[in-house]
């Protein structure tokens, strides 16, 4: 690069620089002026016994103080008000409260039962499961037949039962309440395309325009199929996996139990061969059991004979209850 281009190069930034400069120091001298306009505004007004008004004060930038907020008409301090803020007229404001008193609910009692089953329209979110047009013996059969697909064994599974019956007898009506605004729709626009020759396109053209005209229907029952839905599917889950944490539960419980029952029997044949081998007599009680040497020999001539046969092995602790109540018995 030649001393000449680099001559230019700085002569142009040197340029820039001080046009840049000249910008700022103009920006602010504008905003000192300002600023002193707006402060001798509040020291004229403070001179001549006046009140400083909000629009003259500047006091986010300086630390002059605020002036006071205008009075209000009843001589307490309020917010300033809007630019576009008016009081409402005598007239408007006897007309909003003849209007407030035409929306006060149901008065007589024939009304308000009415208005007690509103939630029950469709009854998908109604608290009671079933409604006052629907077969109970049918609910119950259906019921029924939800408990034994689950076989609850404990009050929390109970429940969870009890709510997904009923979550599906809802869905069970979402088809049904369906088939039963179309049906209404038909009779109330029996004349829909009555001059289309096609009987199939006809009915397609109805089904269409009956959509149309009961979609605010059809979308409400279609959004309570995926709420009903989204809740049956959480509490199936959760019903699952109640279920299986108790039946691993009591497998573990199982097999510690057995594996306590084979240590008894290992500890009991261990020290009835130290007694046999000692010639002293084994008594079961004195070493902390709870069979008898009855009992105890009992089992192992079974067992003997058991094993002579199938070369399988008993399980000691049913052969002792079962001798016991054979005992009962006798």
């Amino acid at each position: 690069m030649s001393d000449r281009t680099i001559r230019r190069a700085a002569e142009r930034a040197a340029r820039k620089a001080a046009t840049k400069a000249a910008k700022v120091a103009e920006a602010n001298k504008a905003n000192e002026a300002a600023k002193t306009s707006g402060a001798n505004q509040v020291m004229t007004a403070s001179a001549n016994n006046t009140t400083p008004t909000w629009d003259s004060w500047d006091g986010w930038d300086n630390d002059d103080p605020p002036p006071p907020y205008p009075p209000c008409q009843n001589g307490e301090a309020d917010e300033p008000q809007t630019k576009n803020t008016r009081p409402i007229s005598d007239a408007k404001l006897a007309a909003n409260r003849a209007n407030s008193k035409l929306s006060t609910g149901a008065k007589t009692q024939a009304t308000k039962d009415k208005s007690k089953m509103n939630s029950q329209t469709h009854g998908l979110c109604s608290q009671a499961a079933l409604l006052p047009s629907e077969d109970p013996i049918i609910y119950q059969a259906f019921m029924e037949s939800i408990f034994e697909q689950w076989s609850p064994a404990t009050d929390q599974e109970t429940r969870l039962t009890e709510v997904i019956g009923t979550t599906e007898w809802r869905l069970r009506r979402i088809p049904g309440l369906e088939a039963g605004i179309y049906a209404v729709g038909l009779l109330d626009h029996a004349n829909l395309f009555t001059d289309e020759p096609d009987p199939m396109k006809r009915d397609r053209n109805v089904q269409s325009k009956l959509y149309l005209l009961y979609e605010k229907q059809f979308k409400n029952l279609s959004l309570q199929e995926r709420r009903l839905r989204s809740q049956h599917k959480a509490d199936t889950s959760e019903l699952k996996q109640l279920q299986q944490d108790r039946i691993e539960k009591a497998k573990q419980a199982e097999q510690a139990l057995k594996e306590q029952r084979e240590a008894i029997v290992k500890r009991a044949e261990k020290i009835s061969a130290n007694c046999y081998k000692l010639n002293k007599p084994f008594r079961p009680a004195e070493f902390g059991f709870d069979f008898t040497f009855d009992e105890y020999a009992h089992y192992w001539k079974l067992q003997d004979a058991q094993y002579e046969l199938t070369e399988e092995i008993l399980d000691f602790h049913q052969v002792i209850e079962a001798h016991r109540n054979a005992n009962k018995v006798a």
